[in-house]
């Protein structure tokens, strides 16, 4: 199964849809391939236009680790001196920080990451993002498992 561009936007609206019947702030939502190719992505207007780049590079992060970038971040806080190095690897795009799942078909074939930022960034916005995956008919990998 590929993940396609109707799927993405699907699992963005949900979050949308989830962020504002939960009080969220303004955030931007960012859906990239397997092979790490932004396919969706949207912002609240009144979101700070860092907010873009932090939600592709967190998404970034979880498929090109294979894990959620919050566990990358786990992972390096005992190797703070390989952050720098994989930053400098990626052109930038490695930002190991919390708000970026792995997404799943339901036989468990990763086909894509999502990544969140903004107020609801991190294991919130992991959290909004596996509800807005599930809706979506996919299986949002936040770690826990």
């Amino acid at each position: 199964m590929t993940l396609t561009l109707t799927t993405s936007n699907t699992l963005i609206a949900n979050a949308f849809a989830d962020a504002a019947m939960s009080g969220h702030g303004a955030m931007a939502v960012a859906v990239l391939d397997a092979g790490g190719h932004l396919l969706a992505f949207q912002r609240h207007e009144n979101a700070p236009f860092l907010y873009e780049r932090m939600a592709i590079a967190k998404a970034w992060t979880t498929i090109a680790a294979q894990r959620s970038s919050r566990l990358q971040y786990e992972r390096l806080s005992a190797r703070p001196g390989l952050l720098p190095s994989l930053s400098d690897l990626s052109d930038g795009r490695f930002l190991a920080v919390p708000g970026g799942i792995l997404l799943r078909t339901q036989e468990g074939l990763v086909v894509g990451a999502a990544g969140v930022a903004g107020r609801s960034g991190g294991e919130e916005g992991e959290a909004l993002l596996v509800r807005a995956a599930a809706a979506a008919g996919l299986v949002g990998d936040a770690g826990e498992a």
